[in-house]
């Protein structure tokens, strides 16, 4: 069996770090509809104060939400946008968030993807 190129170990120990570094999230909107996304892709939505998605915060698994997978039907790869609950391989993945709008990048098996979330001011 051959070795992985260096880079390759160290883009599987940096993605490792990040999976094991405490999760950033936001929460975007008000009382009437809330949403809470976690850098790892996971979340709840709210409707004032019930709960439209399952989700059990739970900080040592964070695998439960509503999630996005992404399918290449041409090799039958498939992927979540966020690092959770399938996490990198050979691809990135980053979240960023600004004042209203939370986004989740995902790069894996050639495609790049990029995921938006907000929740309209005045409608929340």
């Amino acid at each position: 069996m051959t070795p992985p190129p260096p880079s390759s170990i160290l883009d599987a120990r940096a993605q490792a770090a990040a999976l094991a570094a405490p999760r950033l999230g936001a929460r975007l909107g008000g009382d009437a509809l809330a949403t809470l996304v976690t850098a790892a892709g996971t979340g709840v939505t709210t409707s004032n104060g019930f709960a439209l998605t399952r989700w059990s915060a739970d900080p040592v698994e964070d695998r439960e939400g509503t999630l996005l997978y992404l399918k290449d039907e041409g090799s039958g790869a498939l992927w979540s946008v966020g690092v959770e609950p399938i996490a990198p391989r050979a691809g990135r993945a980053a979240a960023a968030w600004r004042p209203g709008v939370f986004t989740l990048r995902r790069e894996e098996h050639g495609i790049a993807a990029t995921l938006e979330i907000a929740v309209v001011p005045g409608r929340a």
